[in-house]
């Protein structure tokens, strides 16, 4: 008997650590999920409402009836269980931000989503200015996210130092600092250490791969976070040379199905008129002053575009879109590359002319304005027909945008709602084309509403790797809600002011 008890006990020994090792695993994976779920529906309240929620208090217990709900942001007071701590400086004045925890039932999700897999408290930051509605999206473009988020060397971890909106924090296995369901602080937050930076209440956080369970030095948080756009890229609209906002004038952009802050959805069509009406006079103003030999333009693609003949001398193809000359002839540039005089069409050096000169001339005389206004203008004449000739439409606007410059790092950016269905050339042909006739262009695609489970595709086929290994350089995205089309277009030129 006593044999049989000791082998039972060198057993149990034995698988000791095995299912301690499993334990860790599986509250790894669920802090891993409750962060991610967290990232998850923020973004869709962002994109359903236009602002954040402000954080709910660490202090309340989970049967309280101020439990998981947001505190009123816009009041001075700052209710207990809740921080309003000094961001980064922005135009010298310093932003606020608040640090509470995740305010699950203000997201519509179960009480269990604020904890991490050690039972710890979510810890969730946001930028005060985005989470005051309604927020005209004239003035969200002028905000800015004002936490900083830092490495295990204090290296900044996003491109622009102290440009994150909101920051989510699960304390995971050491838990020092975090708060737990009944609204306790079990251990405070230690006052140095790479941990502390992740709960003294401060604007600034840490990420880091760098996980361990060594003492004072201990770290195996996991942190997610969310940055705007017009302010992560690095000042991409004062590094490009000319741009071109490559509008898809299908018959599907008629599909409203693109959803809006606190009314009815709208079509793909009328969102890009919305957000370019914003984008592009801001995009104009920014290289009026910093950039006024480059250009910027604006095309369209179909089958027919409406019209075009008039505008190309007849040089169309059925009366329609695309051109037949490769490489397009000076009508053709007039017709893919339009905006200065959308009856007459143009050669490139009358927007370059309209640019150039002293910056304050340009200013007093209203000169940038009338193109800002006659791009705006052809946008919204934009009538979604025909089918998506999207591949030959790329390779003929860009050769008209590079104008005999192939080496000049351009930026085109794509605005459609799928993919290609008409065009006589493959996206092989289009990627190997354009990445070795034009090595320094970036190609930015906004794909807008449609079918979002067709994105991936999309995306492959326009940034996949080719059989002679040609991939295209840019960014891709897809959305469904006007604020995010805006966000997404300002993010591939930041054209926030």
């Amino acid at each position: 008997m006593s044999f049989f008890i000791l082998a039972m006990g060198m057993t149990v020994a034995a698988g000791a650590p095995i299912y301690k090792e499993y334990n860790v695993n599986k509250r790894m994976n669920e802090t891993n999920a409750a962060v991610a779920n967290a990232q998850a529906a923020l973004t869709a309240f962002y994109q359903q409402n236009g602002y954040y929620p402000c954080p709910a208090p660490r202090n309340v217990a989970v049967d309280h009836a101020g439990f998981g709900a947001s505190v009123d942001c816009s009041q001075p007071a700052v209710p207990p269980g809740t921080v309003s701590a000094q961001g980064r400086v922005i135009n010298g004045t310093p932003w606020k931000v608040r640090i509470g925890t995740l305010p699950v039932r203000t997201l519509g999700l179960p009480d269990k989503a604020v904890m991490d897999g050690w039972g710890h408290l979510l810890t969730y930051a946001v930028t005060e200015n985005y989470t005051l509605p309604p927020v005209p999206s004239q003035q969200k473009d002028l905000l800015h996210g004002a936490i900083t988020i830092v490495d295990s060397n204090n290296n900044s971890v996003t491109t622009n130092n102290g440009v994150a909106v909101y920051v989510v924090v699960a304390a995971g296995e050491d838990g020092r600092g975090a708060y737990n369901i009944n609204g306790q602080q079990p251990v405070a937050c230690p006052a140095s250490g790479l941990v502390a930076e992740n709960c003294n209440d401060d604007a600034t956080f840490r990420a880091t791969t760098l996980q361990s369970m060594n003492g004072q030095q201990s770290f195996t948080n996991l942190l997610a976070y969310g940055a705007d756009p017009c302010n992560l890229t690095g000042g991409g609209g004062n590094n490009i040379g000319n741009v071109t906002f490559f509008v898809d004038n299908s018959g599907s952009m008629a599909t409203r199905d693109v959803t809006t802050t606190g009314g009815p959805n709208i079509s793909r069509m009328q969102a890009v008129h919305q957000a370019l009406t914003t984008v592009i006079p801001s995009l104009i103003t920014q290289k009026s002053q910093n950039d006024p030999t480059n250009l910027v333009g604006v095309a369209n693609f179909s089958t027919y575009c409406a019209g075009i003949a008039t505008s190309c001398n007849g040089n169309v193809n059925n009366g329609g879109c695309p051109v037949p000359h490769n490489p397009p002839t000076l009508a053709d540039t007039q017709c893919l590359y339009n905006g200065a005089n959308n009856s007459v069409g143009y050669s490139t050096s009358d927007i370059s002319g309209a640019l150039s000169g002293s910056t304050s001339a340009n200013i007093a005389s209203g000169t940038y304005q009338t193109v800002s206004n006659n791009l705006v203008n052809k946008v919204n004449a934009m009538q979604p027909t025909g089918d998506t000739p999207l591949y030959t439409s790329m390779v003929d606007t860009v050769t008209a945008m590079q104008n005999g410059q192939p080496n000049k790092p351009n930026l085109l950016v794509v605005v459609s709602d799928g993919g290609d269905n008409t065009s006589n050339i493959s996206n092989t042909t289009m990627i190997n084309t354009l990445a070795t006739k034009y090595p320094n262009l970036k190609v930015d695609f906004v794909f807008v509403g449609g079918k979002q489970d067709c994105a991936s595709c999309v995306q492959a086929a326009i940034f996949g790797k080719t059989p002679q290994g040609n991939q295209l350089k840019g960014n891709f995205i897809a959305v469904q809600n006007s604020q995010k089309i805006l966000d997404g277009l300002q993010g591939a030129v930041n054209s926030c002011p």
